[in-house]
């Protein structure tokens, strides 16, 4: 099994739980128990293109960011990093432009959002492209905490979405976005080598995005879970996974099994290829990102 491994400097980061401090704002209500500290981490937002949500005073702009269930959050946070073969890691990503990914780490469903009023709770309206709907109705929403009640189940049952409180400003530096995802839409038909080699090429810019986001806001834990990817990732080493035994996450995102094994080998052929790895950083997600860079611009040599 190849893989491109650095000394082993930095042990998993754990997460901080605590209150927050926030004071409701204007149609921003309720607390969340567990968040990360994100105001105690000195971001520099200005520097890397973020948002702070506390910031924030628009109903829609808290809205815009990325929300993961916390039920799934904490099963993430307590799993240790054990794979499971098919992940939950249920949430959503509004964007203020009203487009909407349901699921962003797995099912990555692609559709529009719009707010409505009814009986004095604000409404979110969703259509996606498949042209089914979801509608929830906003219990509670702050930077840090999101409650959904599904208005078409009858048991009233709220559902807790736990946020960062953090938006990027430029949709070209977020990962989850649309322009960042192409290569994870499955084709219509066969692919070349050239174009397996380009998907391969875009998947890897989304985590030198994911990871750069990450250190950026000063993540204290950093979860992968679901994200479809042929590599596995450590502190310390960038491994491929087994050939015979992708997940179908991986698979998904291409023309057949057989062409995911295709573009597997590109990856394998890539990590041929001589890496440097700055050897005075001790974080092992700089160590990472530093490296998929160099991947993403040598890349191209491969795709003939």
């Amino acid at each position: 099994m190849k893989k491109f491994c650095f000394p082993i400097l930095l042990g998993l980061l754990i997460i901080s739980a605590c209150d927050s401090n926030l004071k409701p704002k204007e149609e921003i209500v309720e607390k969340i128990e567990v968040k990360e500290a994100s105001a105690s981490l000195n971001i520099d937002f200005d520097k890397y293109g973020l948002i702070d949500l506390e910031e924030a005073k628009d109903f829609e702009e808290v809205l815009s960011q990325h929300w993961v269930n916390l039920e799934d959050y904490e099963d993430a946070r307590y799993s240790k990093g054990n794979e499971v073969i098919d992940p939950v890691f249920r949430g959503f990503q509004f964007y203020k432009n009203k487009t909407v990914i349901k699921s962003p780490h797995t099912d990555y469903k692609i559709g529009s959002w719009e707010l409505a009023q009814k009986d004095g709770k604000k409404i979110i309206n969703i259509t996606y492209k498949d042209n089914s709907k979801e509608v929830y109705r906003v219990a509670y929403l702050n930077p840090y905490s999101l409650k959904l009640i599904n208005d078409k189940e009858g048991d009233e049952k709220i559902i807790d979405y736990f946020g960062r409180g953090i938006a990027i400003q430029d949709e070209a530096n977020d990962p989850f976005a649309l322009q960042n995802n192409s290569w994870r839409q499955k084709p219509s038909q066969k692919e070349n080598r050239a174009a397996l080699t380009e998907r391969l090429k875009n998947s890897i810019h989304f985590f030198t995005l994911f990871y750069d986001y990450n250190i950026n806001s000063k993540a204290e834990v950093v979860y992968f879970t679901g994200l479809p990817t042929c590599f596995t990732w450590y502190a310390g080493g960038i491994y491929l996974q087994k050939r015979d035994n992708l997940k179908p996450a991986w698979n998904n995102c291409f023309y057949s099994d057989t062409q995911a094994k295709e573009a597997f080998d590109i990856a394998d052929e890539l990590l041929n290829f001589k890496y440097n790895w700055p050897e005075k950083e001790t974080n092992w997600l700089k160590q990472n990102v530093f490296v998929l860079k160099q991947m993403e611009q040598k890349i191209d040599s491969l795709k003939l």
